[in-house]
């Protein structure tokens, strides 16, 4: 009978043994398994409007030029040659502005013609409808961004053009339910 007992003795630690390798296993292949790649590893990145303002930013802030700056509301304007001292609050419309961000992933379609780049969106839950970048001599001169916002309350369009060294301009028409239509626009012209 001591034979069985110790037979049963040796399949008890060779269960033992087989259960605690299966689970190794498990564990190992569950943690250090490859896992699938990432959306934003997939996807090509498009030219990054918010560091190129940041640059322009910074340079401004630098060089701290003379503008012209003329502000209009509906029919008044008034302008003014003075020097920005907060350009990345000047500048705010358009740094908003990320083609990278995942919202508009898809929703778009790109068309390059000599030295311009157009992104049309397709997708009106979106809130850009145009943007144009022109280049010279590979460098990004000028851009062109058409937005716009719909809603119940209020309906938005905004266009902004930036001109490097040059000018900007941040020009929106906006329309309140009961309040009526109101028009703003900004012009900066760098000297």
């Amino acid at each position: 009978m001591s034979w069985y007992t110790n037979r049963q003795k040796g399949m008890k630690g060779k269960m033992a043994t087989q259960a605690l390798i299966g689970f190794v296993v498990t564990i190992f292949y569950s943690c250090g398994s490859p896992s699938s790649p990432r959306k934003n590893e997939l996807t090509v990145s498009e030219f990054d409007l918010p560091a190129f303002f940041q640059q322009e930013i910074k340079s401004l802030d630098i060089s701290k030029p003379t503008i012209r700056k003329t502000v209009s509301k509906d029919s008044i304007s008034e302008s003014k040659e003075l020097q920005i001292g907060d350009w990345e609050r000047e500048l705010a419309s358009f740094l908003t502005v990320d083609l990278n961000k995942p919202a508009y992933r898809g929703t778009y379609q790109k068309d390059s013609i000599a030295n311009t780049v157009t992104y049309t969106f397709t997708d009106s839950t979106v809130d850009l409808s145009v943007l144009k970048i022109v280049y010279t001599d590979q460098i990004p001169v000028s851009f062109t961004i058409k937005k716009s916002t719909n809603n119940l309350l209020y309906n938005t369009s905004e266009s902004l053009e930036y001109i490097k060294g040059k000018r900007y301009i941040i020009d929106k028409v906006q329309s309140v339910k009961m309040l009526g239509n109101r028009h703003y626009r900004i012009e900066g012209i760098i000297e």
